[in-house]
């Protein structure tokens, strides 16, 4: 019960995710409170794909470096 209040109180303050999957297969995720600040977390790994999510769980952006 706690655990999915918190998720859900995380999900309307910070709605955006920043997934990171390096050419290791690593996968970090991140979230946001705007597409700045995810584009800021995708800038932070070098290499791999970066993709920002919104909390209903549609793409935004899409980064392969």
């Amino acid at each position: 019960m706690i655990k999915s209040l918190r998720r859900t109180i995380k999900n309307l303050l910070k709605p955006y995710r920043a997934v990171i999957v390096d050419e290791d297969g690593d996968r970090w995720e991140h979230r946001a409170m705007t597409t700045v600040e995810a584009r800021g977390w995708l800038r932070c790994y070098g290499r791999g794909v970066g993709i920002i999510y919104t909390r209903t769980g549609r793409m935004v952006a899409v980064r392969i470096a």
